[in-house]
């Protein structure tokens, strides 16, 4: 055979030899003597049908998917295709089991290597072709760029799928393929496919997954993150002060095939409001609200109680919420949210410190501490969790001299009963100094207490103003910069004022009490004195946090 010839069974143009080097068939014998006999011709006959079904029975099974990714389904449509009487099922599933692909490449092997290198893929399959270009994030995370497919018959072939893959894979169509960059990665997986001629393709299984996000999001699994990630979270110092800080949670190198789980216990404010569980990545040192959000969710949790949350590292920059529960949301600006977060954090609910100074000196002493122990009295009744305040006692006495010394008895916070023992224990002490009492002591003792992030305040007991700039403080305190530093952390301030003679409230009692008046001991009740100093639970609602706490806030004293 030669030029302008053609296999009659697979149909291939200018066969070359005695047999067809595709489908084996002999071209040409003899030469024979004589005409062929009836028997001859049956025989003939019978045997170039069978070949003729043999191909394209074949050609079908090729053409469906078969061997790896087969559809039945559509074998079945492709049978009317085959020449001859329609195949019994038996020689179908006979086609099927005798297609063999040798030389095939795992999928894996062939991407992971340009996963993160900005490759063109070549992707040709039963359907078309798919052209996938791989990109890398600014986290270094691998995705699909882009990812464009064409079917056959925008490629030229019939509008009828089915017509375009069996003549494709017969050979008598050939397709041309779109133009690729040289050093794209091309993966054939049409072994057999005639019409198809693909020099240096990787041979890749039909059944193998299609380059896509999931392929790329698994592949991704053992490429090592370019940052650490971690989880947002809030702390608040014994004064109130809040801190947005980034708890780690996969380190930066880490890897999804190695890393297990990470389980972080956090709290979660006295509030009602949901939690924001924000897992950001990042350069270390940079401020939480510059990292890139990688996982957003919100999550309910028991109010004022710690919690375990569990995470999954799943790829670079990709982390999972595995527990407990969650509802994912989008969140346009982290920095917005991180906004939301009070410089001092004031818990919502009725917990209080209370700090009370009282003057030991002079006969008045009584009536203080008689004062002291019914303002107890009035919280115990009046609080709806008396168990959720705090008493300090800062008691003072003269001092002797111009020498620095202790004039302090303190009492830390404790709980009301502990306070009201305190109290109920102190005597009177002599009075040294007509016109001045250590008040910036006491002062003093009240701005180096670790209150917490409640309500807070300093009740003073008092009849004799602090020392005068003139003469000065033994101990070198300054009221009014110990005054500015309560104001500070947000320590309000209810001055009782022991009347002496006929003397009008000394200036210094009200700047210490601004911006309110101070109160006189020889008519405030002790409800009122209670009311004042804002120790009966009514201090009014905190504004909410988005974010979980690193740690609850100090015990309360039961």
């Amino acid at each position: 055979m030669g030029p302008g010839t053609t296999c009659p069974v697979c149909l291939l143009a200018d066969p070359v030899g005695a047999h067809c080097p595709e489908c084996g068939w002999v071209l040409s014998a003899g030469p024979w003597a004589g005409v062929p006999s009836p028997a001859r011709a049956e025989s003939y006959a019978t045997a170039f049908a069978r070949a003729c079904r043999r191909w394209d029975l074949a050609v079908a099974a090729r053409a469906a998917g078969y061997p790896g990714a087969g559809e039945p389904d559509r074998l079945d449509r492709m049978l009317a295709y085959v020449r001859g009487p329609r195949p019994e099922h038996g020689d179908v599933v006979a086609a099927v089991e005798a297609l063999t692909v040798e030389g095939v490449e795992a999928i894996d092997d062939v991407i992971t290597p340009v996963l993160l290198s900005g490759a063109v893929v070549v992707d040709i399959h039963p359907a078309g072709v798919t052209l996938v270009r791989l990109g890398v994030d600014d986290l270094g995370r691998p995705r699909v760029s882009t990812s464009d497919y064409l079917d056959w018959h925008s490629l030229g072939l019939p509008a009828d799928e089915d017509r375009a893959r069996f003549d494709l894979a017969g050979g008598t169509s050939v397709v041309t393929l779109p133009e690729w960059p040289e050093d794209a990665v091309v993966l054939n997986r049409l072994a057999g496919w005639l019409g198809i001629d693909l020099p240096g393709a990787h041979l890749i299984s039909g059944d193998e997954p299609a380059v896509d996000d999931d392929l790329v999001s698994a592949l991704a699994r053992g490429v090592p993150q370019r940052h650490g990630c971690g989880l947002i979270l809030v702390d608040v110092a014994a004064n109130g002060r809040t801190s947005v800080v980034v708890h780690p949670l996969f380190p930066a190198g880490a890897t999804a095939l190695d890393s297990p789980e990470a389980v972080v216990r956090i709290a979660a404010p006295p509030q009602d409001d949901p939690l924001l569980l924000a897992v950001v990545a990042g350069p270390a040192g940079t401020p939480p609200w510059h990292r890139t959000l990688v996982r957003t969710a919100m999550v309910e949790l028991a109010p004022n109680e710690k919690h375990t949350v569990r995470f999954r590292l799943t790829g670079p920059g990709t982390v999972e919420i595995t527990s407990p529960d969650t509802e994912a949301v989008e969140v346009d600006c982290l920095a917005d949210v991180v906004k939301q977060v009070p410089t001092r954090y004031r818990r919502r609910d009725s917990a209080a410190d209370l700090a009370v100074a009282v003057e030991l000196g002079g006969a008045a002493f009584a009536k203080r501490q008689e004062l002291a122990l019914a303002l107890f009295d009035s919280i115990e009744r009046g609080h709806p969790a008396p168990s959720s305040v705090r008493v300090a006692v800062l008691a003072y006495s003269d001092h002797k001299g111009r020498a620095p010394q202790q004039v302090l008895t303190v009492h830390e916070f404790s709980g009301l009963v502990a306070a009201r023992g305190f109290v109920a224990g102190l005597h009177a002490a002599p009075l040294t100094d007509s016109v001045a009492a250590p008040v910036e002591d006491a002062l003093w003792a009240a701005a180096s207490l670790p209150w917490r992030s409640v309500a807070r305040t300093l009740v003073l007991l008092g009849s004799r103003p602090p020392h005068s700039a003139e003469h000065g403080c033994p101990n070198g305190h300054r009221w009014d910069d110990l005054a500015r530093r309560l104001e500070r952390d947000e320590v309000h301030r209810v001055v009782v004022w022991d009347q002496f003679g006929d003397e009008p409230i000394p200036a210094v009692w009200s700047a210490l009490s601004r911006p309110h008046t101070p109160l006189r001991a020889d008519w405030v009740a002790a409800d009122r004195l209670a009311a004042d100093a804002r120790a009966l639970g009514r201090a009014g609602a905190a504004t909410a946090l988005p974010f979980p706490l690193t740690r609850l806030p100090q015990q309360e004293t039961r």
